[in-house]
């Protein structure tokens, strides 16, 4: 599945998980928030899962697209 998702909606997702820092708690809520605004769902594990992952590949656009792609089921 691809998400459509603008890029400048995820400019200001990768801003605010660099805020963040390395509170993946709170960077997954983050996350959550985002996809369920968009119409996707995402449990809190694989949430958790992806909070990582944007951190361990620098937080660029294209990690976090494929992370949100792979990690987002349709409600």
């Amino acid at each position: 599945m691809t998400m459509h998702v603008d890029r400048d909606e995820l400019e200001t997702l990768r801003t605010h998980l660099l805020q963040m820092g390395p509170d993946y708690c709170g960077a997954s809520e983050v996350i959550r928030a985002f996809l369920g605004l968009h119409g996707y769902g995402i449990s809190p594990a694989a949430a958790h899962d992806a909070a990582v992952e944007f951190g361990r590949q620098g937080c660029s656009l294209d990690s976090i697209t494929r992370a949100l792609d792979s990690a987002a089921a349709v409600n």
